[in-house]
């Protein structure tokens, strides 16, 4: 707490002050060993020796008191990113992605903006689950979401759709750009080369692109249409990107 700007600390000519405390603000409790400062609490008087240890005793409860709601603020965000994220991969979970993808429909509907949704699935990952086992499964997924954040821009919506599905949206993107987009992150997973357990592997993944407004204009009517675009990447090869309504 700095009262040093306020219009009574300006009212007296000296800046500096003569008695000086500070504590600080201490998350945990401070007796226990997992206490932790998250601040400080500075107090300040212009006449010297004018602190008591009545004051002193105040101040430490204040600071105590600012560490804890630090500190519950900190566990609410922490919280609020458990309920919105994969535990695995740290993505986006499926129903925090459907409300964003709804609002990118309203956003269309009233400013008229473009966006692309893509969907992509790790071809063959039963055959990896098969051959490396679960543990090795969960390391090429998390590896493989790494990559899709790097590859994503910061305002693309990027997550976890099931299972070994991901989910990409695009604001204000057409559908062919989305495409131009896709088709790059496939290259650079085939590319990519994966540290799994103590074998590297090559992975492939297929991609569903649709636009919004030329292949839907509804959160259920864009997810179609990409996730029909996906099956027809599958069924022709995999390896591939394929954009709603093109014939693969």
């Amino acid at each position: 707490m700095n009262f040093r700007h306020s219009e009574r600390r300006r009212s007296f000519p000296s800046t500096d002050p003569a008695s000086l405390m500070s504590f600080c603000a201490v998350s945990g409790g401070r007796s226990s060993r997992c206490a932790s400062v998250s601040g400080l609490l500075r107090a300040e008087i212009i006449y010297p020796g004018m602190f008591t240890s009545n004051d002193a005793r105040l101040l430490t409860i204040l600071a105590d008191l600012a560490g804890a709601a630090a500190e519950n603020a900190r566990l609410y965000q922490w919280t609020q990113e458990l309920s919105i994220t994969d535990g695995l991969t740290r993505l986006y979970l499926r129903r925090f992605f459907n409300q964003r993808l709804e609002e990118e429909i309203n956003r269309f509907l009233e400013f008229k903006a473009p966006f692309t949704f893509c969907i992509l699935d790790l071809d063959h990952f039963k055959r990896i689950n098969d051959k490396m086992g679960h543990l090795g499964g969960d390391q090429v997924l998390m590896q493989l979401a790494d990559l899709l954040r790097g590859e994503a821009r910061v305002t693309d919506i990027l997550c976890r759709f099931g299972g070994e599905e991901f989910a990409l949206l695009l604001p204000y993107t057409p559908s062919q750009s989305g495409l131009i987009m896709a088709e790059r992150i496939r290259q650079h997973v085939a590319q990519r080369v994966f540290q799994v357990l103590k074998d590297e592997i090559n992975i492939t993944i297929s991609v569903g692109v649709a636009g919004c407004p030329e292949h839907a204009q509804t959160a259920e009517g864009i997810i179609a249409a990409a996730d029909k675009a996906l099956y027809l990447a599958k069924r022709d090869g995999r390896n591939r990107v394929v954009l709603s309504g093109e014939e693969a």
